[in-house]
């Protein structure tokens, strides 16, 4: 949305400084900021995009695992501690989200089964997300 934003304004600008002075000077500089707006939206859009593909690209396997979330009904991908939260809007959501809510789970099993934890809580409405991985591979 940001990004529209730019070439919205160079877009405005080039059209108030052409209705005010004709076809003249005033529509060359409305043009150049339009074009200007342009190309600085695209260039914002492109740098994100770069930074964002770098960071991923320079970010260690481990490290990688802490940007996993899985479903509760999900087989768990990487052994260690996961945190597992709600929705907000859940009615259970003040007892079940909870940052202590965390629990030990082996890659290859399923996570915890949340009606034991909170009873109203399905194992399809809780998300877990990676907090760091087994001690082992802590290094």
């Amino acid at each position: 949305m940001k990004l529209l934003l730019f070439p919205l304004a160079g877009a405005m600008l080039g059209y108030y400084l052409s209705e005010r002075g004709g076809v003249g000077l005033s529509a060359v500089i409305g043009a150049l900021a339009t074009l200007v707006f342009t190309l600085a939206g695209a260039g914002i859009g492109l740098l994100a995009s770069l930074a964002i593909a770098g960071i991923q690209a320079q970010t260690p396997e481990t490290e990688k695992r802490h940007l996993r979330v899985c479903n509760g009904t999900d087989v768990c991908p990487g052994t260690g501690e996961w945190i597992g939260s709600v929705d907000a809007r859940h009615p259970q959501a003040r007892t079940f989200n909870v940052w202590n809510r965390t629990a030990y789970v082996v890659e290859g099993q399923a996570f915890p089964d949340p009606q034991a934890l909170v009873a109203g809580v399905q194992a399809v409405e809780v998300t877990w997300k990676w907090v760091r991985p087994a001690p082992a591979e802590q290094s």
